[in-house]
């Protein structure tokens, strides 16, 4: 004979995940947060490979750009073309 699951037993059940929302946003948010240090943090590692001549073709000031190399992960992209 199968169990039926009502709400007082369904946290004590090992076959069904209760979850709680707001916990599943705030992990949602974090998880968006670290996704975009991890882009950012990329994206600063391939701009100071580029060389002076590179960063010029793309419109981008070299100083601008290895400052902005330098800045750590969690501060926000703010290179912008010159």
């Amino acid at each position: 004979m199968a169990a039926n699951l009502t709400l007082e037993n369904a946290a004590s059940s090992r076959s069904i995940i209760v979850v709680d929302w707001p916990l599943a946003r705030v992990l949602y948010a974090m998880r968006t947060i670290l996704v975009g240090w991890i882009r950012t943090s990329e994206a600063r590692r391939h701009l100071d490979q580029l060389d002076d001549r590179m960063l010029l073709d793309f419109g981008f000031d070299p100083e601008d750009a290895r400052r902005e190399a330098a800045k750590p992960f969690w501060k926000p992209f703010t290179l912008t073309r010159s």
